[in-house]
Formats: C-alpha cells, sequence, structure tokens
C-alpha cells in the first residue's frame, strides 16, 4: 500500500509501479492516493519510465481532470508523452 506523507509531494511513478504503465487500476489506485492526501499539489514524475499503455494513458487523462487537487506531471518521457497526446487528441477524449 502506498500512503503519501504530508512533507511529500513528489510521487516516483517508476518506484511505485514499474518502467511500464500498463494497468488502468494504477492509476485510480495513483488518483485515491492523491484525492486522499492532505496536499492541494501533486508531482507526478515520470523519470524512467519508458512506456505507459493507452488504458493508462486513458485514466490518468480522465482522472487529472475530475481531481480537485493541483497535478503536475514531471520528466516525462518523449514516447509516454506521444501516448498521452495521442489519446487526448482523440475525439471521444476531447478535452472540454
Amino acid at each position: 500500500m502506498i500512503t503519501l506523507k504530508n512533507e511529500i509531494k513528489t510521487i516516483y511513478l517508476e518506484k511505485y509501479f514499474s518502467k511500464n504503465l500498463a494497468f488502468r487500476d494504477n492509476a485510480r489506485t495513483l488518483f485515491d492516493l492523491i484525492n486522499n492526501s492532505e496536499l492541494d499539489e501533486i508531482i507526478l514524475n515520470f523519470q524512467d519510465v519508458e512506456a505507459i499503455s493507452r488504458s493508462f494513458a486513458h485514466e490518468i487523462l480522465v482522472k487529472l481532470r475530475e481531481t480537485e487537487k493541483r497535478v503536475i506531471i514531471e520528466n516525462i518521457h518523449p514516447d509516454v508523452q506521444r501516448m498521452m497526446d495521442l489519446v487526448k487528441n482523440h475525439k471521444s477524449m476531447a478535452l472540454s
């Protein structure tokens, strides 16, 4: 179980999950952690994350839209960014 202590505001995704983020449930777990923390701002550090699945990217984007927290994404690999952009620009995911 991951816990987010009040003094921590950066989550290193590779450390808690893996270099390849593939499961929608992992994104849900991550945002449960974020939304249940007392922090207003969280940094998601994608350092060393080499790939994400379409479903993980979709769930992250949905959760980013729903959360009231300020979530900052850092150190995102170009391949990961391409997948996020691909999902974000898909017409069924159009962010309004």
